[in-house]
Parts: structure tokens; sequence; C-alpha cells
């Protein structure tokens, strides 16, 4: 499978997924905004029977559950990036009148036609009134914007995913590592990775003549170094070393130790870690 292949299919996945979380929220919010607007009825004193609520709430969702696909669609048609953020924005413009105006229209076509069924006379909305068009395409706002924010997240989610497997795949094949500093890729090889340490939400890594501060966790450069085949070790929650460094280990009285590495600097290993570095010392 092409990468451009492995990257629709994915997000077709992701869609998929996404979906899925838009109709369970509906559901949710059907049921949720149903009750209160029946609660807030019982409060007024109103008369009008409880099965209006419900019905006229879920005629609304319904609507929307269907109208939720057009996002994708517009995701892919204007891809949201820094890029082309103004034709995106032109677009998504655009593709939110053309929710709003369906969804209002579907959904008073709905209520006419079952209203005469379950209750007593027409539905009345008001389609004429330029008033009731600006409160009904407020709320679908807030709507679109929800529905464009899951599907957006769930192909940003299914895109890291498919990064992370990708270097991973990279690191097997080639012993080398794709990063990412500065702007700027480096490809590196695993062996020349001498020291990595957390920081924040980055991982400064010591290699043979360069450092580089990498967006990523820690535990993901580690999973790509044993990928790689490198004999690296985690010494600490936060700080991962070549085992080859490893020139001598000192315990501390509290159970954790000193480790002394070649070039004469020290890091500290935590109790969980020691037994791996003293094993790896022992193998070595």
């Amino acid at each position: 499978m092409s990468v451009i292949s492995e990257d629709i299919a994915a997000e077709k996945q992701a869609d998929r997924t996404s979906y899925k979380l838009v109709l369970a929220f509906t559901f949710l919010s059907w049921i949720t905004l149903s009750t209160s607007t029946q609660i807030d009825a019982v409060r007024t004193g109103s008369s009008e029977p409880a099965l209006v609520f419900w019905f006229t709430q879920l005629t609304s969702h319904i609507i929307v559950a269907l109208l939720a696909l057009i996002v994708p669609a517009l995701l892919t048609r204007f891809p949201l990036t820094t890029e082309s953020w103004k034709r995106s924005v032109f677009g998504f413009a655009i593709g939110f009148l053309i929710f709003g105006t369906l969804h209002v229209l579907a959904m008073v076509a709905l209520r006419k036609t079952g209203w005469p069924i379950l209750f007593d006379g027409p539905y009345v909305f008001g389609l004429d009134q330029p008033l009731i068009w600006f409160y009904e395409l407020q709320k679908d706002a807030y709507t679109f914007l929800l529905l464009t924010s899951i599907f957006w997240f769930g192909r940003f989610v299914a895109r890291q995913r498919l990064n992370k497997e990708g270097r991973q795949a990279e690191a097997k094949e080639s012993g080398r590592l794709t990063l990412t500093s500065g702007g700027r890729i480096y490809v590196v090889d695993a062996e020349d990775v001498r020291l990595a340490k957390s920081a924040a939400n980055y991982v400064e890594i010591q290699l043979a003549n360069k450092e580089l501060l990498v967006r990523m966790t820690l535990s993901d450069l580690e999973q790509l170094l044993a990928a790689a085949g490198q004999n690296h070790i985690r010494i600490h929650r936060s700080c991962i070393v070549h085992k080859s460094d490893i020139k001598a280990l000192h315990p501390n009285g509290d159970g954790s130790a000193s480790i002394v590495l070649e070039d004469g600097s020290e890091q500290q290993a935590s109790r969980s870690y020691r037994a791996s570095v003293q094993q790896a010392l022992t193998d070595a």
C-alpha cells in the first residue's frame, strides 16, 4: 500500500470512529435537552404535553446526525493547515451556511410531517422571519464548530499514529531515527544517541556531535531505539543512556545509584531502574 493510500485509509477509519462519537454525543444531547426543556416547561406552568419537547428535539438531532457527514468532506476538500487557511476558512464558511440552511429546512419539514399525527393542528415555525433564522444559525454555529473539532481531532490522532509507525519502521529497517528539531528534520544513526533526557514536552538528545531538542516523549524515543536494535537503557523515568557509555555505578543509601559515564559526567539511576543497569554492566 502506498503512503497516500495509507493516509486515505487512516483518515477514513478516523472519520468512522469520529462519527460513532458524534452519534453518541447526539443521542446524549437529545436526552439532555429534551429533559431540560420539559423541566423548564413544568417550572413555568406550561400546558404543553411532554412529547412536544422530545419530538422537537428529536427532529433537530436526527438532521444534525445526518448532516455531520458534510464535515469530513469539507476537511478533505479544505484542509485546515497554516498554508491554506484563507481558502479553508472560506470553504468552511460556505459549508456552515449549507449545513445550517439544510438543518433548519429539514428539521421544519420533519416537524410539519409528524406534528399533525402526534398533536392537534399544523406546526408553525416562521421561516419567513429573519430573526428566527438568525437564532437557529447562531445555535448551528456552535454545533458545526463542535463537529469540525471532533472530526479534525480524530484525523490528527490518526496522522500521529501513522507518523509514529513510520518512524519505527524506518528505525527497524535502517537503524536510523527521523527526528524534528527547530523546524528541521534530522535523520541520525541510533548508535549516535549517547544520552537523552526529558524536558517538559520535549526530549534533549545528545548525539556524538550535536544536541537536539525534539518534541516527543522519552517513551517514544525508547521505542524507536529498541526498534533500531541499539544498546540503550533507561536509567530513570527521565533519562536514557547508551549502555557502552556506562563506566561505573555507585549505589546511594536510598536504593538509587549514581552512574558515571565515559565523559566523566554523572547521571542518577532511580531505584526502579537500578537492577536493569546493574544487569547491563554484568552483561557487558
